[in-house]
């Protein structure tokens, strides 16, 4: 999709439309975020569903929460994440497959419903494509900010909050969720919260790194980092306790990747 096109849509309707953490910010911070390769969380689009509807009540069904907004989660290079949410999820288990099979279903058409509703009414998507859905339903409604314990070094949450120190050793910089109280523009996850206490030759990445990782789009970044590490030591032939952090972060800037 052309954010661009949506940067500018998000300008000219600020009624309707926002970035999250981000109310305040022009046409040229926002573009600079994108630079940057900061996820931008985009809230609203209420009063385009409104008009969606009256052309064609098929969409009735789509939109979250009790203003039935929509909520697009930018990452890079023209790809996002459209953030679904279904009342029969609330009520599915692994032990009722009849009643998950009706929620996975319904999840399907809100999700093919969402992307038609973009493509048809919001400057910036009109040749987007929807390239992959989850294959699960999820329910992680609670999430613990607890430490883990279970690598090298924990991620304090002040840390989280505040956007803190420069680790020497980061590997990637992690989008912050909002809901949860993480600092908007992201936050550092060292290496060293890839390496489990007591194994050798194993990363780690999601949850056992850090226990508030959670957008997907900088959990495929964590993944990223772990795999060119793991390349970088099996091809060094080195331990990936001894691997040369920088070496890591040369060949992530090198593809791209937002380490810092």
């Amino acid at each position: 999709m052309d954010i661009h096109a949506l940067l500018q849509y998000v300008q000219d309707h600020p009624n309707d439309v926002q970035i999250d953490g981000e109310e305040e910010g022009d046409l040229a911070f926002y573009e600079s975020l994108v630079e940057k390769g900061i996820t931008l969380r985009v809230r609203g689009f209420a009063k385009v569903r409104r008009r969606a509807i009256q052309e064609d009540p098929t969409f009735e069904i789509t939109g979250r929460g009790e203003d039935r907004s929509f909520v697009f989660l930018y990452d890079r290079d023209g790809c996002g994440v459209y953030w679904i949410h279904s009342v029969e999820w609330r009520h599915a288990t692994l032990d009722d497959p009849q009643r998950l099979s009706r929620a996975s279903a319904e999840m399907r058409k809100r999700q093919w419903l969402t992307h038609k509703l973009f493509r048809d009414y919001v400057p910036g998507f009109e040749t987007a494509h929807l390239v992959d859905v989850l294959p699960h339903i999820s329910r992680a409604l609670v999430q613990s900010h607890d430490p883990g314990g279970f690598t090298e070094y924990d991620v304090p949450w002040d840390h989280v909050e505040t956007d803190g120190d420069l680790y020497e050793d980061a590997v990637v910089r992690v989008r912050g969720h909002h809901d949860v109280g993480e600092a908007v523009h992201g936050w550092q996850l060292p290496y060293r919260s890839l390496i489990p206490k007591g194994l050798e030759g194993l990363l780690v990445t999601g949850k056992p790194a850090c226990r508030v990782l959670h957008i997907h789009a900088t959990n495929a970044a964590v993944g990223q980092a772990a795999g060119v590490a793991a390349a970088l030591a099996a091809k060094e032939g080195v331990p990936l306790r001894a691997l040369a952090v920088h070496k890591v972060q040369e060949t992530l800037q090198k593809q791209g990747a937002v380490v810092f």
